[in-house]
């Protein structure tokens, strides 16, 4: 057994052209939730020493803090703004003298099932909405 469901792209079009206001709230709503999800994981879950995956590797908060998250129309910027922590590219890339540890790109991957869920509210909301 299956369950399909479809969406006819020419009345999604058009209920989006009949609602701009209405879809850019809920794509913000979207945006809003995943950044704090993104923050919550960056701010919670440390870099263990000696081990992969985590949050910030937590020497001071100077790291974490310098943190920045920007949303724009239709999308979210997470970045580490170099000023506050010039050393950041060195501790997410690695030298020759310590492991590269990635945090954002860790962060993401274990968000990615929370974004998800949030994209599927976000779809729901805006059919449900849109096609009244």
């Amino acid at each position: 057994m299956k369950a399909k469901s479809t969406i006819e792209y020419k009345d999604l079009k058009r209920a989006i052209k009949n609602h701009p206001l209405q879809l850019r709230m809920s794509v913000n709503k979207f945006l809003v939730r995943a950044s704090a999800s993104y923050r919550r994981a960056i701010n919670q879950t440390t870099w263990t020493m000696g081990s992969s995956g985590g949050g910030v590797p937590k020497l001071s908060q100077n790291l974490r803090m310098a943190h920045e998250y920007t949303i724009r129309p239709f999308s979210l910027v997470v970045s580490v703004n170099e000023n506050r922590a010039d050393y950041a590219k060195y501790v997410y890339f690695g030298t020759r003298n310590m492991k590269a540890r990635p945090w954002l790109l860790s962060v993401k991957n274990k968000q990615m099932s929370d974004i998800k869920n949030y994209q599927n509210k976000l779809l729901k909301e805006i059919t449900n909405a849109l096609g009244k």
